[in-house]
């Protein structure tokens, strides 16, 4: 049997996408270093957590996805 993903879903896949892109090239950003070590650690939790959210939208997890 064929998993298929909602157009809802397909959204909000596009609006993670397109967060998780703008937060990466800020972090490509030469001064990005220059933060504290917390600053840096909480913006990649913010990466990996749209990246786990995504992830659990493939797998059927929509309803543990905040939006």
């Amino acid at each position: 049997m064929k998993s298929t993903i909602s157009l809802d879903q397909v959204n909000l896949i596009n609006n993670k996408l397109d967060q998780l892109s703008a937060l990466l090239s800020v972090g490509m950003c030469d001064d990005f270093s220059t933060h504290s070590t917390k600053i840096q650690s909480d913006y990649l939790w913010a990466c990996a957590s749209i990246t786990h959210e995504i992830a659990a939208i493939f797998r059927g997890k929509h309803e543990e996805v905040q939006e």
